[in-house]
């Protein structure tokens, strides 16, 4: 999956969380997903220090990788396939 995340002028670190928390899950959820990793790539993106926005951006993955085996810990949200997420 590759998401754009628009021009550099609008790009900000609270789109690099929306980006960690949001669309992980709803792909994963979509394809039933065996396995989920993220690459970051900046492209020579100046508007945003590159370990702040990958910290960014993982900090938020991880709360929402956590948040969903809540839910399926709970019975709220569907295990996947390999229950990996």
């Amino acid at each position: 999956m590759i998401i754009g995340l628009g021009e550099e002028k609008g790009l900000s670190i609270d789109t690099l969380r929306v980006v960690g928390r949001i669309a992980p899950r709803s792909r994963a959820a979509q394809s039933q997903a065996r396995r989920l990793g993220s690459v970051i790539r900046d492209e020579g993106n100046l508007a945003i220090d590159v370990g702040e926005g990958d910290r960014a951006f993982a900090e938020q993955l991880l709360s929402s990788y956590d948040t969903e085996k809540r839910l399926q810990a709970q019975g709220l949200a569907q295990r996947s396939r390999s229950n990996r997420w």
